[in-house]
């Protein structure tokens, strides 16, 4: 909500500080003069702007695919977890309850307190503890079994895809845009402005409602890469649907698969 507000103040200042820096440019400095040279403005404005519109157009793209390589590794992360929670079920116990119950704690781990927390770039201590205890419980699974094997085996790779989405997460938890990238953009915004200011021969309404426009047309693009570089943050933080999914789940009995009702009319 606060990014949206902030948004908005933006979107309406910015066009509205553009325009009064207008009418003073005009008040206090005669631009007559370059009447002569319109050509060059036009030319240089023409070229700056192509300049401009690439590389914002480049970095809210970039942005956008980053928002969505986060929001499909969380998604993958939800779903690896509740593959070991399902496979688990195929344990004899004390196996099956262990590891189910570690599933449930890590979920709700990371639904109740680190989605919060990753808004301030933090982790769950009591999720991170949650995933070290199941790998630890995967690799203690005992049985030699054939069965007990490939689910061991399948349990480990979920666990496995559980941590490197847990990871990735992370990692683009604390990412942030680099701030010679803000500079250029911000920087390039106000040149662009700048010499719409040298245009001369329209009308002094005319010529502040294509600066207001133009300008609020910049700050929407500055906002979308503002809020798409802040998956976990923001307007645009990520839901945590897959988690809120397995919380549903989850609440299923650990009772052991009735093979008997399974498979018991296959001879009828």
């Amino acid at each position: 909500m606060e990014t949206i507000i902030s948004g908005l103040l933006g979107f309406c200042l910015a066009p509205a500080a553009a325009i009064v820096g207008l009418l003073l440019l005009k008040k206090f400095v005669d631009l007559s003069g370059l009447a002569a040279h319109q050509e060059l403005v036009n030319a240089s404005l023409s070229v700056v702007a192509t300049l401009y519109a690439i590389l914002l157009g480049f970095l809210v793209a970039g942005a956008i695919t980053f928002h969505q390589n986060a929001e499909g590794r969380a998604l993958s992360e939800g779903i690896a977890l509740c593959d070991i929670f399902r496979f688990a079920k195929g344990l004899d116990e004390p196996e099956r309850s262990v590891i189910r119950n570690t599933c449930r704690r890590y979920n709700k781990a990371v639904l109740e307190d680190e989605w919060t927390k990753m808004e301030g770039s933090q982790a769950s201590s009591e999720a991170s503890r949650a995933y070290l205890d199941l790998w630890d419980e995967v690799l203690a699974v005992t049985g030699g079994g054939q069965k007990e094997s490939a689910i061991q085996s399948n349990l480990m790779t979920s666990v496995q895809a559980l941590g490197e989405c847990r990871r990735a997460r992370f990692t683009m938890m604390k990412h942030k845009l680099p701030l010679l990238d803000w500079i250029v953009v911000l920087a390039g915004a106000a040149i662009q402005i700048g010499l719409m200011y040298l245009l001369v021969g329209e009308k002094k309404l005319i010529h502040s409602i294509l600066i207001a426009l133009v300008t609020a047309v910049l700050c929407l693009n500055v906002l979308l890469l503002f809020v798409y570089s802040r998956p976990f943050s923001g307007a645009m933080k990520i839901s945590a649907d897959a988690f809120q999914y397995n919380k549903e789940m989850f609440s299923q009995s650990d009772a052991p698969p009735s093979y008997a009702e399974i498979f018991g009319g296959a001879g009828r």
